[in-house]
């Protein structure tokens, strides 16, 4: 829903070190969250965004706060599902930051992306050993019948 020209980001000045942030714990896991591309995407550009303008020697110094679009339902998706948060700024009004839950949503998906791949080669390497098994079992059969019989 825009560029990074479109959503100008208010740097508000949350210290990473010094952070007051009340997180409310969830009974379901992260990754019971599934987004849409969409949301993927906007959620993506936020993170991308504030790594670029808020980041000094690759560590996150401050975090942005994002003005908030009323009229905006990705956004409004986003806060909805946990990734985003509305907080009330006195100098600048109503914006949005980035969750814990936000940040940690797609490295996450790539653990359990990886996860995926362990088991489908498990059950992969657990198919080619039963084949082969088969193989040689066909074979002792057919020996023993030949030699046997």
């Amino acid at each position: 829903m825009g560029d990074d020209s479109d959503c100008l980001a208010v740097f508000v000045a949350y210290n990473v070190l010094d952070e007051r942030r009340t997180h409310t714990k969830r009974e379901r896991s992260l990754m019971s969250l599934h987004l849409n591309y969409e949301q993927e995407r906007e959620l993506y550009r936020m993170l991308v965004y504030e790594s670029r303008t808020c980041a000094r020697n690759g560590k996150l110094v401050y975090h942005c706060a994002f003005p908030t679009r009323l009229n905006d339902a990705l956004q409004q998706e986003l806060v909805n599902k946990g990734m985003l948060e509305r907080r009330a700024d006195p100098a600048r009004g109503p914006v949005v930051v980035i969750t814990s839950d936000g940040y940690s949503y797609f490295p996450e998906l790539d653990r359990e992306e990886e996860r995926e791949l362990d088991r489908r080669r498990h059950e992969r390497g657990l198919v080619v050993r039963t084949a082969i098994f088969c193989i040689v079992c066909l074979v002792v059969g057919v020996l023993l019948g030949h030699f046997l019989g």
